[in-house]
Formats: C-alpha cells, structure tokens, sequence
C-alpha cells in the first residue's frame, strides 16, 4: 500500500494488488482493492458480509436491545 505524506492510504486500485488473487487491482469494491475477476468480487461480497449485511446486523443489533416483538397479538 502506498501512503502519502498526510498518512492516508492511496485509494488508486492501481497501486495496490487484489486481496483474493494478488493480480494488479481495478477497483475498490466490498471495502477491498480487487481485480476484475468474477471469483474476487464474490469472495470480497461475501468477505463484507454478502448483501444487505449492514440491514441484516441492525436487526440483529435492534432486536437484541429491544427484544422481539410481536406486531399481531
């Protein structure tokens, strides 16, 4: 990974390699730099939590404060 000056991390795929394959990455997708490859992009979907991973955990989080509750009794 290339850092600036500032500390930042460069956001430019093509200065860092893909995180499945190691193969030059072509985007930053899933919260990971990877390639263009059918295969990397499922492993970072799924690395990230696979889709709606974000609502799913709120309702785990929500229900888990609140507790279940029951909308037809």
């Amino acid at each position: 990974m290339t850092s600036s000056r500032s500390g930042w991390i460069s956001t430019n795929p093509s200065e860092h390699q893909c995180r499945f394959c190691g193969r030059p990455a072509t985007q930053f997708l899933f919260a990971e730099f990877i390639c263009d490859d059918e295969e990397c992009i499922n492993k970072a979907r799924e690395a990230r939590g696979g889709p709606a991973s974000h609502m799913l955990e709120k309702k785990e989080h929500s229900c888990a404060k609140f507790g279940e509750m029951d909308f037809d009794g």
